[in-house]
């Protein structure tokens, strides 16, 4: 019972696109696969798209009177727009200790970004990149992160 009203007194962000200044964007709905999939990406031409209002996530949790030293975690999935999302978030990323996130450099490229802006990033806030790997967390060198096609990061803060 305690747990549970632990839980209902959490925050949740009210669904809104994070990106470094408020404007429009179309998302464009991958086909068939996951009807709630969606990306900034024009790759799939079989797909419907919307237009989402986007919000910069410090804004948006500010307005929701949200206490950034109190995040103990953040995770994105924005298709290679990763970058795009979290240079919007510098408050909550001096605060936060580990943000898990795509790095799929493709995408980034194929975006209009470069991967090692999100590597300069993180690397700014004194995050180091790891992968979970035989279930534990494994450190990359920036010479492997380099070389990655694409996986799911754990950007861990240093002590």
């Amino acid at each position: 019972r305690q747990h549970r009203r632990q839980c209902s007194r959490q925050q949740r962000a009210p669904a809104a696109g994070v990106i470094q200044h408020p404007e429009t964007k179309t998302l464009h709905r991958y086909p068939n696969k996951n009807l709630g999939h969606y990306s900034l990406l024009d790759i799939n031409v079989e797909g419907d798209a919307i237009e989402v209002e986007t919000a910069v996530l410090d804004d948006l949790l500010d307005s929701m009177s949200i206490t950034f030293s109190k995040i103990d975690l953040v995770k994105i999935d924005v298709e290679g727009y990763e970058y795009v999302a979290l240079s919007g978030a510098t408050r909550v990323l001096r605060h936060v200790p580990c943000v898990i996130c795509e790095f799929m450099p493709e995408y980034m490229i194929k975006g209009g970004l470069q991967p090692e802006d999100l590597i300069a990033l993180m690397m700014d806030f004194s995050f180091s990149p790891h992968l979970i790997c035989r279930d534990e967390l494994q450190r990359l060198s920036l010479n492997q992160l380099r070389n990655i096609e694409s996986a799911d990061l754990n950007w861990i803060k240093s002590q």
